[in-house]
């Protein structure tokens, strides 16, 4: 499991100044009143409880998604993306009728969280096949699906280029920030390994410790000889740049065992 400070996007660590939601006007928007005419009457339009950026292509999705999910999560509706969330059976009892009531209100509150945020890639999403604004079409999990399959839909190129790119990354390319350094080379491996292109741990440690050597050396050195001895797993080294832990407190510390 990732530590929560490196699943929770940096724009979210530094306030949520940086967020907005989904404001831009659009004509799925419009043609979404059309077909569902209750649309409006919502109860989904007073959520999220956390700002949701709107999605606008690969750079932000990884943001995007954390921020959808766990207003899901929040509001206790991720089943209805992970195909758990079954509707209530029974007769015709009020009881029964109310209980469907409230399965059918949680589940358009899911879609509205998803689509009300997507609506910049709507366009895309309808013109590579991957989702269509159908009027019986109002399944959570079939709209989730699809933006992550229009997500996963990138060339060999792409890929090989975020490869690259982690290849040759270097804090210097980022004005020397290693927050910043450590949370690119962290995006892009998450960006391979949701694409179906994981990088080895071994390796993903050693790129990123190759990009600290005009940093401070002697402790790119240290951290060679921490993951050689296996005493050094992706997460930590990611914690340990994270708190720009430098070769003197390293020392100072217990021996990892």
């Amino acid at each position: 499991m990732l530590p929560l400070h490196l699943l929770i996007p940096v724009d979210w660590r530094t306030g949520l100044t940086n967020f907005r939601t989904s404001t831009t006007p659009n004509i799925p928007d419009q043609e979404a009143k059309e077909l569902w005419p209750e649309w409006k009457f919502s109860s989904a339009k007073k959520l999220p409880l956390f700002p949701i950026p709107d999605l606008l292509n690969d750079e932000n999705f990884e943001e995007w998604r954390f921020m959808a999910h766990t207003n899901l999560h929040a509001l206790s509706l991720e089943g209805f993306i992970e195909g758990t969330g079954t509707r209530p059976q029974g007769g015709d009892s009020r009881i029964a009728r109310l209980n469907r009531k409230s399965f059918a209100e949680r589940r358009q509150c899911a879609f509205r969280i998803i689509y009300d945020s997507i609506t910049p890639i709507l366009q895309q999403l309808n013109s590579k096949g991957h989702w269509t604004l159908d009027a019986n079409n109002r399944d959570p999990k079939v709209l989730w699906d699809a933006v992550q399959r229009w997500d996963a839909d990138r060339s060999i190129a792409y890929k090989c280029r975020l490869m690259e790119e982690l290849a040759n990354i270097c804090h210097c390319q980022h004005n020397s920030d290693i927050i910043a350094y450590r949370d690119r080379a962290f995006w892009i491996r998450t960006r391979l390994e949701r694409m179906g292109t994981p990088i080895a741990g071994q390796i993903y440690m050693g790129f990123l410790v190759k990009g600290l050597r005009t940093y401070y050396s002697i402790w790119a050195d240290y951290l060679y000889e921490e993951i050689e001895s296996g005493r050094l797993s992706p997460s930590q080294l990611e914690i340990d740049i994270g708190s720009q832990d430098p070769f003197l407190q390293a020392t100072q510390r217990a021996p990892r065992k």
